[in-house]
């Protein structure tokens, strides 16, 4: 009797079932076949990045959603402007004042005097120091001089202690061929040295003094009581700056000094100098008078300043 004669093997069952099963793994092996050719041919043939890139001619476009910035305006006024510009010698500047400049502190910037300043400028006091003017700066100390008949570069120079040879003073001022009369040029000069001790303009008697309030208005200087005719006395070496006439305190004379101080003489008869000169402590620079409306007796009015600061004289003498 054979295997498939036994009755407890069930119905239908044969050993051909094995066949059955074979095929089935031919069948997996044959897949697994199939997918692993396909995933060589892609690797073999599929395109490079560069020719995907030039396949696709369509630019990419990134939209992104950024908020506005609000800008905020800067005010012209809030940020300070200084212009400067030179001539073309270089000796003169022209300065723009901002509005926190002042007459010192400009002074102080460019390496001169208030009183250059003041002098090239006609500027009297702080006063005249405004925003957006436009103020000539020397490179050195000087002063303004109108030219007289007779006057000669040589003769000027002797007259004066120029800081400057002949030839820049020349270059200076644009001169060509001789001066002429009535021509305005600039003088730079030697400022001598100062200790800030002066003398009195004056041997007359204290009357009056500084801040004292006389004929309801506070005096910026002193007054000194003397006959008339009296010698007054420049209180140290310097230029003589102004002389002329004020409807108020008559004829007068202004001499600037090192260190930035200037001294006025008000109320005088008799001038003996002229803008321009200059002038040692003690010399008679003029007399006592009555050319004024202000005081009833011969008087001298006597003022100080240093920069735009006017000061009391008395602390001085």
């Amino acid at each position: 009797m054979s295997r498939n004669d036994y009755d407890d093997m069930g119905p239908g069952f044969s050993r051909r079932g094995g066949g059955d099963n074979k095929k089935t793994y031919i069948i997996s092996f044959m897949c697994i076949l199939i997918i692993l050719i396909a995933i060589l041919l892609y690797i073999v043939f599929r395109p490079s990045e560069e020719e995907a890139v030039e396949g696709d001619s369509t630019p990419m476009t990134i939209s992104l959603d950024i908020p506005e910035v609000e800008q905020v305006p800067v005010e012209r006024s809030s940020i300070p402007v200084v212009e400067e510009e030179k001539d073309e010698d270089g000796f003169f500047t022209s300065y723009t004042v901002t509005s926190t400049d002042t007459l010192s502190s400009i002074a102080s910037s460019f390496g001169i005097s208030p009183t250059t300043i003041s002098q090239v400028n006609n500027i009297q006091d702080q006063s005249g120091i405004k925003e957006g003017i436009s103020l000539t700066i020397p490179s050195l100390d000087g002063i303004l001089y109108t030219v007289e008949e007779g006057d000669t570069i040589s003769s000027l120079m002797s007259r004066y202690m120029v800081s400057v040879n002949e030839s820049e003073l020349i270059a200076i001022n644009g001169i060509e061929g001789d001066l002429k009369e009535g021509d305005v040029i600039f003088i730079p000069i030697v400022m001598e040295s100062s200790d800030s001790s002066f003398l009195r303009p004056s041997d007359g008697s204290l009357v009056y003094r500084f801040n004292e309030v006389y004929n309801g208005m506070p005096l910026n200087g002193v007054a000194f009581s003397q006959e008339a005719g009296s010698a007054v006395y420049a209180i140290a070496d310097g230029f003589v700056m102004d002389a002329g006439s004020s409807s108020q305190f008559g004829r007068f004379v202004t001499i600037v000094h090192q260190d930035g101080f200037k001294s006025s003489y008000y109320c005088l008869e008799v001038v003996n100098v002229r803008v321009g000169q200059r002038v040692k402590a003690g010399d008679v620079i003029a007399t006592v008078g009555s050319s004024n409306r202000y005081f009833e007796t011969p008087t001298l009015y006597f003022t100080l300043e240093q920069g735009s600061l006017t000061l009391d004289p008395m602390m001085f003498f």
